[in-house]
């Protein structure tokens, strides 16, 4: 069971996908609002709830910091989101560095947003 969330702001990258769908609409359940980056050419925006508490934020995971502003302050940060995930790109140098430098991005964007928690699942 999770505490009440309600009114605690969480920023998410990755909500369009399995993992990140399925903990964004938990999030929302608790009460939490939820900020989510998706990138603007994403082809699954469906996988997001409609809901009040959901505000979607057209942004790639290394342009997180260019999002503080409009997000303001996070309670967390939940970072899901990890390029290359199929066969044709898993072991490409150039995915791998961009996944790498948009982790980092979205590490500073925590650090500006004061998020108190931090979590991304390491990929494997």
């Amino acid at each position: 069971m999770i505490q009440n969330l309600s009114g605690k702001r969480i920023v998410m990258t990755g909500a369009t996908g399995f993992i990140g769908s399925h903990v964004g609409e938990r999030f929302l359940e608790e009460g939490a609002e939820v900020y989510c980056l998706v990138r603007p050419q994403s082809q699954k925006t469906d996988c997001l709830p409609v809901h009040e508490h959901l505000h979607r934020i057209a942004a790639q995971m290394d342009e997180a910091v260019a999002c503080v502003p409009q997000i303001g302050h996070a309670d967390a940060f939940l970072h899901f989101a990890w390029r290359g995930v199929n066969r044709q790109e898993i072991d490409s140098p150039e995915v791998q560095k961009t996944n790498i430098d948009g982790s980092l991005r979205c590490l500073e964007a925590a650090k500006l947003l004061a998020a108190r928690c931090l979590w991304t699942p390491v990929p494997g």
